[in-house]
């Protein structure tokens, strides 16, 4: 059984979960919910709509309980801690490509392969959008996982789709709020949460009136996933597209440029070039080369981007321009293509000459002393939220102890080495591209300290 507790504190025991909900309800959405301590087991229906194996309790984010008068069951097993990125890497269940040169030789791929293997790609994950209203999408749970099925007239009803944890964040924020999620979350730990869940949720939905593009594709379980929901004025622009429209930009001199990294996972589509000329002709192991780099992402988790970089052989990536101003980006509104395929003739020489800037600026931190290049790298990522101890941890090891780094911690380059060396090791491709970003930006924040070839750390 449940118990309701309003806005004035007043205690309501002895409810079932409709009950429970008319107070919830009554009381404009407002006040707690919470499972008696003498409870009994609620029978659970099996939901009909969905036919999935059992999800691993991995999947399922943890919440604590900030309000004290909230008693909160913990899962048995019990699951730890997940970070958002690993919490998005969990519940995505998408087929992921990559590739990366050789750390003592240059090894490379063509653009035509990259498109091929992204056209065969999507050929596998079939993707189909939906713009509908979310008040058609009706959720239900098997235990902690969520899927979801669209309603059609005369009581007709779409195939099952399954719900990764990032399209269900968007649902529960555009139908509950900034506070749904974690409040949702919540009690699907309650016993028979999953039941009070759907009935919440689909109270929501009966007042929701807002179209929303649902992106969905198939995923290595061979079923139908809901990868993105977002907003009915999103344009899409897939990553075959992108690719498609560089290779049309570089006519004639496509073959002068060539593939040395190409991930694309979970929608997120990062390709890394090289000229000829620098890949062949400067082959000294640990000294970086200018590159162009090519980002995209197909599920509103990445704008379209075309940015100047460099490439390490050693840490077989490397990192981002560290000015805004000369990367350039299109964000998915309107007729994004269209915007795209104007702007790229003008871009490559231009992208060219701000790699070989950044380029310079990593040369000149050659010879730029510091005292302890890790403690001024924490001063520099204190405000950092993402930069987790354990992240920082990994960085402080390879900057003191990998043979790849210039001046293990006694150099500014032991900074984005050691930062960009991390960036590779990382199975999620996002928190790759921030950290690769990160190396760029603080080599140019470090120059910019620097006082007669030194940086001087604070005292204390």
């Amino acid at each position: 059984m449940l118990s309701y507790i309003d806005p004035n504190g007043v205690v309501h025991p002895n409810l079932n979960p409709q009950e429970a909900m008319q107070f919830y309800r009554d009381n404009g959405f407002s006040g707690q919910i919470e499972e008696e301590a003498d409870t009994v087991t609620i029978e659970q229906e099996e939901p009909d709509i969905i036919e999935a194996k059992e999800v691993p309790t991995r999947m399922l984010v943890p919440v604590t309980a900030t309000s004290t008068n909230l008693e909160v069951r913990s899962i048995e097993p019990p699951t730890p801690p997940v970070s958002v990125e690993e919490e998005e890497e969990d519940f995505a269940n998408m087929r992921g490509r990559k590739f990366s040169s050789a750390r003592d030789q240059f090894t490379t791929k063509t653009l035509e392969e990259v498109l091929a293997n992204l056209e065969d790609l999507e050929e596998k994950e079939d993707p189909q959008d939906y713009l509908r209203n979310a008040n058609g999408f009706i959720v239900k749970f098997k235990g902690e996982q969520p899927s979801g099925q669209f309603m059609f007239r005369g009581d007709a009803w779409g195939e099952p789709i399954r719900i990764n944890r990032k399209a269900y964040r968007e649902l529960c924020s555009s139908l509950g709020g900034a506070g749904a999620l974690r409040t949702w979350d919540r009690q699907l730990r309650l016993r028979g949460g999953d039941k009070l869940t759907e009935m919440c949720m689909g109270l929501f939905r009966t007042h929701y009136n807002k179209n929303h593009l649902f992106r969905t594709a198939l995923g290595k379980d061979g079923r139908r996933h809901l990868n993105a929901m977002l907003s009915e004025t999103y344009s899409t622009y897939d990553n075959s597209a992108y690719i498609k429209d560089v290779i049309m930009c570089l006519g004639e001199d496509l073959n002068d440029w060539h593939v040395i990294r190409y991930d694309c996972r979970d929608g997120r589509l990062h390709v890394q070039l090289v000229h000829v000329e620098d890949a062949y002709t400067n082959n000294e192991v640990g000294v970086p080369v200018p590159a162009l780099t090519l980002r995209n992402g197909i599920y509103g988790d990445g704008s379209s981007l075309f940015a100047p970089s460099i490439f390490n052989k050693w840490c077989s990536n490397g990192c981002y321009h560290f000015n805004a101003k000369t990367t350039k980006r299109w964000n998915h509104t309107g007729d994004s293509g269209s915007r795209i395929r104007r702007d790229l003739p003008g871009l490559v020489e231009d992208m060219l000459i701000d790699a070989n800037g950044l380029l310079k600026a990593y040369n000149d931190s050659l010879i730029i002393e510091i005292d302890d290049a890790y403690k001024w790298f924490e001063t520099m990522v204190e405000n950092t939220a993402w930069m987790t101890t354990g992240l920082k941890e990994e960085i402080r090891t390879t900057m003191l102890n990998n043979p790849t780094v210039h001046g293990n911690g006694r150099l500014l380059t032991s900074v984005p080495d050691a930062i960009t060396y991390v960036a590779h090791e990382q199975i999620n491709l996002g928190k790759q591209m921030k950290l690769e970003r990160l190396g760029g930006e603080l080599l140019h924040r470090g120059l910019q300290q620097a006082e007669n070839n030194r940086i001087l750390l604070p005292i204390g």
